[in-house]
């Protein structure tokens, strides 16, 4: 964005985005308002100029605003004042990462997990069907959070275990 903001062309680079939404919520004179739910990785300001290609006319961004990102809207936000204030309130990791599958663990599998040992299937108390195909699955004891892991059954990264480990709490959070 410096680089436009100098007057600069920046060649970008094409990459598949998905766009799940795309509504016109005001429309005044000139200037539309526009509301888009899409995947990571979209350029809204690159979506807009796209949009004015299409239609002939040209458009630019003029104001944005993240009104959600994950399982997160803006309901869950805190101002300014709230935060100077002291009122509001603290999530805890289980519950950022709740569109994360939880993967349960016996006492085994924790104590691998200390010592950086990735868990088996024989560690695991509880396991849906959906957490065998995620990217990213929580490995937890009890209500804490012990490691963020992706699953690894054909061990095509990690033979000591049937999880790829990306981040371990040993105490847990």
């Amino acid at each position: 964005y410096r680089l436009a903001r100098n007057g600069q062309e920046v060649e970008r680079q094409k990459r598949q985005i998905d766009i799940y939404r795309i509504a016109i919520v005001a429309h005044e004179g000139d200037d539309v308002t526009i509301e888009v739910e899409c995947s990571k990785g979209t350029y809204i300001r690159t979506l807009c100029h796209d949009i004015g290609l299409r239609l002939e006319c040209g458009a630019c961004m003029t104001q944005l605003r993240r009104t959600g990102s994950g399982h997160f809207s803006s309901a869950d936000l805190t101002t300014v004042d709230e935060l100077k204030l002291g009122d509001f309130k603290v999530i805890t990791p289980l519950e950022g990462l709740a569109h994360l599958p939880q993967v349960q663990l016996n006492i085994e599998g924790r104590d691998r997990l200390r010592n950086g040992i990735p868990p088996t299937m024989n560690h695991i108390t509880f396991m849906d069907d959906a957490s065998r195909d995620a990217d990213l699955v929580l490995l937890c004891d009890a209500e804490k959070l012990v490691a963020v892991a992706s699953p690894d059954f054909t061990h095509e990264h990690e033979h000591r275990g049937d999880f790829k480990l990306h981040k371990v709490f040993p105490d847990g959070i």
